[in-house]
């Protein structure tokens, strides 16, 4: 008997390796686009108010005001700070660079310490009025509002900001139009649906200064205007890589870029360029609803935020070990490339998301052949095949023992 185990426990093993072969592979639910939708620890930009004991407690108290609701639907933190009690806190850094004599001062830091300093008008009835103008500016704008409009049931927003020259001008529409219609052509294909196609948002030259906050996040400067530049936004105002100068970039290369948020979320691209900084954005209740809507899922669910997180951080990041990986995780967000130039080796080597559907989702695949649902079936007919096998064996092996 005890020679038989061991023959029966192959023929168990073969056609249980013949059912993990034959079982679908799931990929992950998510694509990179879903993905720019959740909020992964973030940093925000910061908002510091300067002031001083000359400052009227009427103007602190509309500045708290103001911030509690700029906090809570906004990635802006606000923070007052005492030039004079608080001359060690780090914010002084920029508002001595800013070369600010006295308060009251408004000043913005990007998550990656640049800053802008926003004017306000001194005097307790001005200020207060002044204190709500550019906190407005800081959080929103018309452009802004537009992005918002588009950016959940559209692909991508494509910003095109542009410059003095109307012949780059126009050479650089082109390019994000024909973009947008290489991307809307496989629409159909992707794993999952998206409503509209990527949507072209162009900033003209006279709008800059208005525009100078979202310009500023961008790390574009409105005054230096020779070229157009190309900036791509997702999810929740997530800049996809760089700006770039739009004579540095083709359509080909502009259509690969664009094509990676069509891409499973574990797809094993590196993720960080991707997930990169968001813009200074109000983003309320309401938006967030069309979100759940749009996209099928609650992308403030914390469940979710830490299985899209975990898939992001386990592709090229997790190479350390403990509190260093804890750390990479944290700062997902706070990554950026600097190059203004698109990595032509990168568009070189992409797949489209066509193609990654075919090689990569055994679910997508056999949707609606039938194959799938049979999978459990025949596994379970192999595994009592085998055990039909190995009882016979059994009795056969005893019958000659007897004679």
């Amino acid at each position: 008997m005890k020679m038989l185990i061991p023959g029966m426990k192959n023929i168990i093993s073969l056609f249980a390796g013949i059912f993990l072969i034959l079982s679908p592979t799931t990929p992950c639910e998510y694509n990179i686009r879903d993905a720019g939708f959740v909020a992964l620890a973030d940093p925000p930009y910061s908002l510091y108010f300067y002031i001083d004991d000359r400052i009227p407690q009427k103007n602190v108290v509309r500045f708290e005001e103001i911030s509690r609701l700029l906090a809570r639907e906004s990635n802006i933190l606000p923070t007052i700070v005492h030039t004079h009690g608080q001359k060690s806190h780090q914010a002084m850094d920029y508002y001595r660079f800013w070369e600010i004599q006295t308060p009251p001062a408004l000043i913005m830091v990007s998550p990656d310490r640049r800053s802008i300093h926003l004017p306000l008008i001194p005097g307790p009835e001005l200020l207060n009025e002044s204190l709500w103008l550019e906190i407005e500016k800081a959080a929103s704008s018309p452009l802004r509002e537009e992005i918002l409009e588009r950016i959940v049931t559209s692909y991508a927003v494509i910003l095109l900001i542009e410059g003095l020259d109307s012949g780059k001008n126009s050479s650089a529409r082109e390019k994000t139009e024909q973009a947008a219609r290489n991307i809307a052509s496989f629409m159909n294909q992707l794993p999952k649906r998206i409503e509209e196609p990527p949507h072209t948002i162009i900033v003209r030259a006279e709008d800059a200064q208005r525009e100078k906050i979202l310009l500023w996040s961008l790390d574009i400067d409105p005054e230096s205007r020779d070229t157009p530049q190309i900036a791509v936004l997702f999810g929740r105002g997530r800049i996809l890589y760089s700006p770039f100068k739009s004579e540095a970039i083709s359509v080909s290369d502009l259509t690969a870029m664009l094509s990676i948020m069509g891409l499973s979320c574990d797809c094993g691209l590196d993720k960080r360029g991707m997930m990169g900084l968001r813009i200074p954005l109000r983003w309320g209740p309401a938006i967030q609803s069309e979100v759940v809507k749009h996209l099928g899922f609650d992308a403030e669910n914390p469940l979710i935020k830490r299985e899209i997180a975990g898939i992001l951080a386990a592709n090229n990041l997790m190479d350390g070990a403990g509190e260093e990986n804890e750390q990479k995780i944290r700062q997902l967000g706070l990554y950026r490339e600097r190059a203004m130039a698109f990595d032509k080796k990168f568009a070189s080597t992409r797949i489209s998301p066509a193609q990654s559907q075919r090689l990569n989702s055994a679910e997508t695949r056999l949707k609606g052949s039938g194959f799938t649902a049979l999978v459990p079936l025949l596994a379970a007919l192999f595994l009592g095949f085998a055990l039909l096998g190995g009882m016979i064996l059994i009795r056969r092996r005893a019958r000659q023992n007897r004679t």
